[in-house]
């Protein structure tokens, strides 16, 4: 069965033999190129069927190729290849970009087809992008040769194509056939010809020059055109002739010494500066690569340290000034001359009051229990307040300028002084760990020192508590001598006690008492507590510790102090008491501790009255016992009460004591009255200035001490 295309009219048709026949006369009647989207209007029939018979026709026929719509026969390559070789003929040269504009072709394409007829229809060269003749090709051989024999040093090749009109394409590869032929000597790098006589020149001048010096420096490398300057040190002297640092390369002869120097100084536990034996222009970043290169410190890391980039100190030789500095830290630790941080206690008093409060609602309970208080928990939470306080170490301890002082003094005085600064600051960081040392065991010794004066302020305040209550419940028994005895008692155990809860609030807050306060130690007075002899402040030290404590502890205190003048001792007691329950001092009001409170003062009169040699101080002391060991009275009093006590006791005495007692009394009385000594306040006060015949003491003492020493 035949095959008929008929036309788009429908009055013609055609054989697919026939079709291809006419569309292959097309392509030869357009030279041999067309687009076959116009063979289709030509022949009147339907573009697809006019495209699947190209594409068929172009199997078929090796010669037709189909580029960008175009249908290209091999006569139309041919045609393009004598034009491009006439042209080639006439200027020497042709870009193929130039020509794939030309012609609009492809690139890819149009070397393809230069390249398939090369030598045939096209003389000359094809590099793949540049067309050239072999009479350009030796005029630019020739013209590069010329130019690159005469140099004597390193020439860029760009420069020297433009001056000279050498194609860029081509003069590369003409140079590498004339350096690989031996016409020309030397070699390309980085777009500039380097001739071998220059190298060979640069080589010898770098070499010479670092055996003379022991070092080159990277910056004259590059004046002689080197562009990796370190690289170029490597490969020059590499192995064991030299060292590649940052800015220049040094000898391995220079190393040694170096070594060697570094050496000597640690023998001699010595400081020695390396920059002297080095090159100037060695930058701090080079010498530090110098020194870890020695094999003196690579070994002995735990005997040198490196000091301010350049010098080299023993380890041995720090640390003896560290030793040396401590050992002067304690010793003016020892003298008092170190000046401590001032304690959490010194805060503002406002501060305080808050964290009082703080603390008070954690501790109220324990308040409640009388006799106790909070003084268990007030004794715990201070120490525990005093070890944070030494623990924290002190700011600002150490300055640069004091340890380069030390420092100057205790280096040798051949040592370089700009060592100095240097060391200090590396040994600073150990010298304020040693400061911090020295400070804490100064701060929690003088901790310690404060808790223990506080502990006996507040067991002398207790103490005092029992005497005044004693003695108050006493004097109710002697109601002719209770005003004297609660006025004595208000000038001496009140105010006295009184005196010592603001010494023990004072020292909460400071580490220290204000000048014009002081706690008098224990010296055997009868009133006093086994460890303190009573508390003195002046009027200006208690305005002074006042105005330095919270207000509410200020408040409680000075209304005790008051209290202490215009209250009787019965409701000063009170008013001790509660006053000892808000400042958390522990007060023992039971029974037992009021038999053990009398025994106390029993021991004590009777020790007193044991050693005592003077006549109406004995008699004092006597009454006192007499009504302590007959009556169970403690009746702390001033002499002038002394009539009123052994009143008190004559019914428990034999007759003959008690007459006794009456006649001594009077004896005495006379004396002082004869003496005309001042008027009796205290016992220090009525002493006589002679002591009392032996016959009236060994009278006292028959009649009525045996009795209250048992």
């Amino acid at each position: 069965m035949v095959k008929f295309y008929f036309t788009e009219d429908g009055k013609e048709f055609v054989t697919p033999a026939q079709l291809l026949h006419e569309i292959n006369q097309e392509i030869l009647r357009n030279s041999g190129r067309i687009c076959y989207l116009d063979i289709a209007p030509l022949l009147r029939l339907q573009s697809n069927i006019v495209e699947a018979k190209v594409q068929e026709l172009v199997k078929k026929n090796p010669s037709l190729t189909i580029v960008n719509l175009d249908v290209v026969s091999g006569l139309y390559l041919d045609k393009i290849a004598r034009e491009i070789d006439q042209t080639l003929a006439g200027i020497g040269e042709l870009r193929l970009s130039s020509l794939s504009h030309r012609f609009d072709l492809p690139l890819n394409f149009l070397s393809d087809a230069i390249a398939k007829r090369m030598g045939r229809l096209i003389h000359g060269h094809f590099d793949g992008e540049m067309l050239f003749t072999e009479a350009f090709i030796a005029r630019q051989r020739a013209a590069v040769r010329g130019a690159l024999s005469g140099a004597t040093r390193p020439t860029p090749l760009a420069p020297l194509a433009q001056a000279h009109h050498l194609s860029e394409p081509l003069y590369g590869q003409l140079i590498d056939e004339l350096i690989a032929s031996g016409r020309l000597s030397g070699r390309v790098d980085n777009g500039q010809y380097w001739p071998d006589i220059f190298l060979q020149f640069r080589d010898a001048w770098a070499t010479s020059f670092f055996s003379q010096n022991d070092y080159i420096e990277y910056t004259m490398l590059e004046r002689l055109h080197v562009s990796n300057p370190r690289g170029f040190s490597e490969a020059l002297f590499s192995g064991d002739k030299g060292l590649a640092l940052t800015t220049c390369c040094i000898s391995a002869s220079l190393r040694d010494r170096v070594d060697t120097a570094i050496v000597e100084a640690l023998a001699e536990k010595s400081c020695v500066d390396i920059s002297s034996l080095l090159p100037p222009s060695l930058s701090a970043k080079d010498i530090t690569s110098l020194l870890r290169s020695c094999p003196s410190l690579r070994k002995g890391q735990d005997t040198a340290v490196v000091l301010g980039g350049r010098f080299v100190a023993s380890v041995e030789l720090l640390m003896g000034f560290v030793a040396s500095f401590e050992a002067g830290l304690k010793e003016r630790a020892a003298k008092g001359l170190i000046t401590l941080p001032s304690p959490q206690g010194t805060r503002p008093a406002k501060q305080q009051q808050k964290s009082k409060a703080k603390n008070g609602k954690k501790k109220g309970k324990s308040g409640k229990r009388r006799g106790k208080g909070r003084g268990a928990d007030s004794e715990d939470s201070d120490e525990a307040a005093g070890d944070g306080d030494s623990s924290s170490a002190p700011s600002g301890s150490l300055t640069a300028e004091e340890v380069e002082a030390a420092l100057t003094k205790f280096l040798p005085p051949d040592v370089d002084a700009d060592v100095v600064p240097a060391a200090a600051e590396h040994v600073l960081p150990q010298l304020e760990e040693a400061y911090a040392r020295v400070c804490v065991s100064l701060q929690q010794s003088r901790s310690d020192q404060t808790r223990e004066r506080r502990e006996r302020l507040q067991a002398h305040a207790a103490a005092l508590y029992l005497d005044i209550s004693l003695t108050a419940t006493a004097a109710d028994q002697l109601q002719e001598e209770k005003p004297i005895i609660e006025k004595y008692l208000q000038r001496t155990l009140c105010a006295d006690a009184a005196n010592a809860l603001l010494l023990d609030v004072a020292l909460r807050n400071a580490p220290e008492l204000p000048e014009g306060a002081a706690i008098v130690e224990a010296c055997g007075e009868v009133t006093s507590s086994d460890v303190v002899a009573r508390c003195d402040v002046t009027p200006a030290a208690r305005m002074a510790i006042l105005g330095g404590i919270p207000a509410e502890d200020a408040k409680l205190l000075k209304a005790l102090w008051e209290a202490s003048s215009k209250k009787s001792c019965a409701d000063f007691a009170e008013e001790l008491y509660n006053v000892c329950e808000a400042l958390q001092v522990r007060v023992r009001c039971d029974k037992k501790s009021e038999r053990e409170r009398l025994e106390h003062h029993r021991r004590a009169l009777a020790a007193a009255a044991t050693a005592e040699a003077s006549a109406p101080a004995l008699l004092h002391l006597t009454s006192m016992l007499l009504n302590l060991r007959l009556k169970g009275l403690l009746l702390l009093s001033p002499p002038r009460c002394v009539g009123g006590l052994l009143k008190n006791v004559e019914d428990d005495l034999p007759a003959e004591s008690a007459a006794t007692l009456r006649k001594l009394h009077g004896e005495v009385t006379a004396q002082l009255k004869a003496c005309r000594t001042p008027s009796p306040s205290s016992v220090s006060d009525t002493r006589p200035q002679q002591a009392p015949t032996p016959t009236v003491k060994q009278e006292l003492l028959d009649a009525t001490l045996q009795i209250a020493l048992q």
